[in-house]
């Protein structure tokens, strides 16, 4: 699928929020739960309506996000923000590389996600970050700022969960971040020797998201686990996750195998789990036991393309909506989407390969961009629901 060719690191980034502060608890604890399961089928097919944006000068690299009643492709290389309107026609450009007070300066844009306040932030390729006004004038730039309070020598002896040093931005294709009014979240993930995806420690004790403040670029807590699920299995490849944030600042958490989604409130202290196995999922996945270097990341991108699982989550506060999207695999022309009311599942539908929905503008919800690089096309999908 052409939304996963471009990443980059196997992240081992997942957002799961703990209200637990033991240095060293367990995934028992963590994710010590009540699972509410309820199915209320309302909706057994949607029609989706494909859009082509309007042509534009562009890397055709980049995500798309929605604001208002407007859809927003940030540029990957060039840096460009273009603004469409709901029906893909083009509407204004701004930013684009450079040092001017409306420009951005990093090579590269590898997230970006608007801001409560009407403005617009973006993660670089060097932990570089670029903070915009609603009128796209610059108010800030640094790079993260990580508190260490263990020497590299300590770490590297003997990684501790907790230390920031340990940990890095993990930068991977649909990296979401998500902003609050003072607050910045964003995956990480560590590439310590010992300390990464193939260690039973990590899995079970590493911290997986950042949360770093919006003004001085510090990140001041670091906390989440790993799903329960991957300790059911000798170190699956899929390793990475979804999340999303409501406006009440309610956590929304999705992992690739798992079937549950995890809900945590405003204080990172969990509520509840939720959640059903989608249809026709093939979930024989590769275990990576003894695979190392290349042949790992050959059989990352094998995985991506030819396994069931779920890779995205989206709350719709309009609508009062919770969104998964699914892969099925390389053996259905189709990929699938769920849709909770509350945590109840009233819909789980085919929809077209690589369509996950980002957003809505009254009457239709979004999907992601779908990028054809060769013949410069990008398209959209859109579709109603009504119950």
């Amino acid at each position: 699928m052409t939304t996963y060719k471009y990443i980059i690191f196997l992240s081992s980034a997942f957002l799961l929020i703990s209200c637990n502060t033991r240095k060293h608890d367990s995934l028992e604890d963590h994710f010590n739960t009540e699972v509410t399961n309820r199915k209320d089928i309302k909706i057994t097919q949607i029609e989706t309506e494909s859009i082509k944006l309007e042509h534009i000068s562009s890397s055709y690299l980049g995500t798309l996000s929605i604001r208002n009643d407007s859809l927003y492709f940030a540029d990957e290389m060039f840096c460009w923000v273009f603004i469409f309107d709901k029906d893909g026609n083009l509407h204004s450009k701004h930013l684009g590389q450079g040092r001017g007070p409306s420009e951005v300066s990093t090579g590269k844009i590898v997230a970006a996600e608007h801001l409560p306040n009407g403005g617009f932030f973006i993660i670089g390729g060097s932990w570089d970050c670029h903070h915009f006004s609603k009128n796209w004038e610059r108010i800030n730039e640094y790079r993260i700022g990580w508190k260490h309070k263990y020497s590299k020598q300590e770490l590297l002896k003997n990684p501790q969960p907790d230390a920031h040093g340990l940990y890095s931005i993990s930068y991977q294709s649909l990296l979401k971040m998500r902003t609050t009014d003072d607050h910045v979240f964003f995956p990480i993930y560590s590439q310590h020797p010992t300390f990464n995806l193939t260690s039973e420690k990590y899995l079970k004790y590493s911290r997986i998201l950042a949360k770093m403040n919006i003004n001085t670029g510090e990140v001041e807590k670091i906390m989440g686990r790993h799903s329960p699920e991957y300790l059911k299995h000798d170190f699956l490849l899929f390793d990475f996750f979804s999340f999303d944030i409501s406006s009440d600042n309610e956590f929304f958490v999705c992992y690739p195998p798992d079937s549950l989604i995890y809900l945590y409130d405003n204080n990172y202290n969990i509520q509840g789990a939720f959640g059903y196995d989608g249809n026709e999922m093939d979930k024989d996945y590769t275990l990576i036991n003894n695979i190392t270097g290349n042949d790992l990341v050959e059989l990352f991108e094998t995985e991506l393309e030819t396994k069931g699982y779920y890779n995205w989550v989206e709350y719709i506060d309009e609508r009062d909506l919770l969104f998964r999207s699914y892969t099925k695999g390389s053996h259905s022309k189709a990929d699938g989407l769920q849709i909770y009311k509350g945590t109840t599942l009233i819909a789980d539908v085919d929809v077209p390969k690589g369509c996950h929905v980002i957003g809505y503008i009254e009457p239709w919800f979004y999907s992601g961009a779908i990028i054809n690089e060769i013949d410069e096309i990008i398209t959209i999908y859109r579709f109603k629901i009504q119950f």
